[in-house]
């Protein structure tokens, strides 16, 4: 009987690791080039009322320190001060602020573009507390609507 408890822990946390990983950090298809897709990303998050902090690329970065890439990277940057200010006003969830501002990576894959992004939602639920009432309510509302295209 602990035997067939032990096994059915250790199947359920090699099952958690495998699965976990793809489940909290999502790719999505744009339809778009590289730069429509950040200007469509950047205007939904205008739309929805957050800040946009800044678009990153990264691929200039890199390349100004002698290497080469070979594909686009962009880092997309929003932040919605109250949500922000929620989390990192309680003590025990300031340490969250590692995660912002929220980011959408933008990224050529050969021909094809993709955005990725936190899974806000269970993200959110895994920390309890403030994080996941922001995180897995209005953050993860409005993710989707940046997302749209």
């Amino acid at each position: 009987m602990i035997l067939m408890f032990v096994l059915g822990a250790i199947f359920v946390s090699v099952l958690i690791i495998l699965v976990m990983p793809s489940m909290m950090i999502l790719r999505k298809e744009s339809p778009y080039s590289f730069d429509k897709t950040i200007k469509v990303l950047s205007d939904n998050i205008k739309k929805e009322g957050w800040s946009l902090m800044g678009v990153r690329t990264l691929h200039d970065s890199i390349e100004k320190h002698g290497c080469l890439p070979g594909r686009k990277v962009a880092l997309v940057e929003m932040c919605h001060p109250d949500y922000a200010n929620a989390i990192i006003s309680d003590e025990k969830a300031s340490h969250i602020s590692v995660m912002m501002p929220c980011t959408i990576s933008v990224f050529e894959m050969g021909k094809t573009v993709y955005v990725s992004y936190f899974n806000t939602k269970p993200m959110g639920w895994m920390f309890g507390g403030i994080v996941s009432k922001i995180m897995a309510g209005p953050v993860a509302k409005a993710q989707k609507k940046f997302l749209k295209f």
